[in-house]
């Protein structure tokens, strides 16, 4: 008579090694967890408790299934290979957390509370002035107005350097008069703050500024640095104004109040955020737009120069001029945008006329040269990795008659659209897909003064409902015009290309800010 039992084996060794394998990496792997929560609390505790009563089940199963007696060889082989799948998986989340935790805390650059603000002695790059001690009985050029404060210190570590003789000066109205006469020899030297270096380049006369120029010695001068920033109690709960800032350089240091050297900001967006009614209110501001520096009425400049100055400089400026609290301010420059989105695998925006432009990257790839790539972008919706992207931010000279707006404009709107993008893409669910890339993108790659508790607290509200934020943009318009410059002299007379914005809509843009903060939902079309 045949026997139909199933062959069934002694108990494994192996079941029961993984079963205690797996109840052991279990409570490493959830000692882990509490330290990671209990250290910047990201995760919400629905995602912990689903969390903890998965492992506990999974650990009963294995549990009772390791000491079932009569358990067929097959079960018993596939038991083992399920308990090494799960010990595993465990072992490299131990190992994997300790990781993300640490790129979290390292995706923002702490706000300095010091820098260094650089005056250099600027002579023309062939001249025989080679070192501080040639500058005997040399007339050095100086600003009147600006910087006196500092001018005058540098003034007195350089008679320091030529032992104690005095330097003769001659003062001048304005940075344009000094260097188009260092430029035409009638003054051999000019004392300078660095970061007006970035003004000069800017203008047609001085773009060559760098290469006609040598700096013969550098007197750095240590600054407290604060910002005129009101932080609301609870980020989550309360509506909050952030200023956006894209610099228009590569190097993540120019970012930053910390060198002398400070770049304009090319990007200026006015965020109004409230995580109530979950709305975002985008509002583009022209990089030219003619406003007073420092709410100053005899300061009237173009708003990329306020940076120059320093970031703080920045803020007070956009907040007089458009009479709104800046609760927060994050600065970024060109590859951050570029490796966010490359980390998010690209953004979707619907790009309403065709235009043409030229990117280039000014990082160098591996043989030392400098990366130029022609773009097309057909009207329709558009698929951008992270230069594309870059590449539609920047392009403001491409003439196109049907898009019936300037070239600012144009670079505004296109700004605004892939924020949009972005903040679309990094609430959704789809995000966790790439939260790997996207915590490696952003590392050191952001400057703000958000504390990281409160990103964190931003984060596990949105991983805690998941909601669908109503996004709204505006952009101030306005037309072009020619005007003086305070930054390089309204003395001089020299007119400079600038942006008049709007009356209206600045006021259309304070009422829509006042009105998300209200709570009010909004809808642009």
């Amino acid at each position: 008579m045949a026997n139909n039992k199933k062959k069934t084996g002694k108990p494994n060794i192996f079941v029961y090694i993984l079963a205690v394998a797996v109840a052991l990496a279990t409570i490493y792997f959830s000692y882990r967890v509490y330290q990671l929560v209990s250290g910047i609390g990201v995760l919400p505790q629905k995602y912990i408790d689903i969390t903890r009563y998965s492992l506990i089940g999974i650990n009963v199963f294995f549990g009772i299934f390791a000491f079932l007696p009569n358990v067929n060889n097959l079960n018993k082989i596939l038991q083992i290979i399920m308990e090494g799948i799960i010990c595993a998986a465990l072992v490299i989340g131990v190992v994997k957390i300790p990781e993300y935790q640490g790129r979290i805390e390292r995706m923002f650059t702490d706000v300095p509370e010091e820098g260094t603000l650089n005056f250099s002695v600027y002579t023309l790059a062939d001249s025989p002035i080679n070192e501080v001690r040639d500058l005997n009985d040399v007339e050095i050029g100086i600003q009147k107005k600006l910087d006196t404060e500092y001018q005058g210190y540098s003034l007195k570590v350089i008679t320091k350097e030529l032992e104690g003789k005095s330097v003769p000066t001659r003062e001048y109205e304005d940075l344009y008069t000094a260097v188009d006469d260092l430029y035409s020899g009638n003054i051999k030297a000019i004392l300078l703050n660095e970061s007006y270096e970035t003004i000069l380049t800017g203008n047609a006369d001085f773009e060559d500024f760098r290469d006609r120029t040598k700096k013969i010695y550098t007197i750095e001068h240590k600054v407290q640095l604060s910002y005129d920033t009101a932080a609301v109690e609870n980020i989550t709960s309360e509506p909050f104004v952030v200023l956006i800032g894209g610099n228009d350089s590569w190097d993540y240091d120019e970012i930053l109040d910390t060198a002398g050297y400070q770049g304009r900001t090319d990007v200026n967006m006015l965020v109004t955020v409230n995580p109530t009614t979950k709305q975002v209110l985008i509002i583009t501001i022209p990089r030219d737009s003619y406003v007073p520096l420092w709410g100053e009425s005899y300061a009237m400049d173009k708003l990329t120069h306020a940076t120059v100055y320093g970031i703080n400089d920045w803020i007070e400026t956009v907040s007089y001029f458009m009479d709104v609290d800046i609760n927060y301010f994050v600065r970024i420059n060109f590859s951050s945008l570029i490796n966010v989105i490359d980390a998010l695998g690209g953004v979707d925006v619907y790009n309403p006329y065709y235009f043409e432009t030229t990117f280039e990257n000014y990082v160098p790839d591996e043989y030392g040269n400098h990366v130029y790539r022609e773009y097309t972008f057909e009207v329709g919706d558009l698929h951008l990795d992270g230069a594309a992207a870059l590449t539609y931010c920047r392009e403001r000279k491409y003439y196109n008659p049907d898009a019936g707006i300037t070239g600012d404009e144009m670079r505004n709107q296109h700004q605004a659209m892939v924020m949009k993008a972005i903040l679309n893409k990094v609430t959704s669910v789809s995000v966790i897909t790439h939260i790997t890339d996207l915590l490696k993108a952003v590392e050191g790659t952001f400057a703000t003064d958000l504390n990281i508790n409160q990103i964190y607290g931003l984060v596990q509200m949105q991983l805690d409902d998941m909601a669908t934020w109503n996004i709204n943009m505006f952009g101030l318009s306005g037309y072009g015009d020619m005007r003086t410059s305070y930054a390089m002299g309204s003395a001089s007379g020299v007119l400079y290309s600038v942006f008049i914005v709007d009356t209206n809509d600045v006021y259309k843009a304070q009422s829509l800010i006042d009105k998300v903060i209200d709570g009010e939902i909004i809808t642009i079309e």
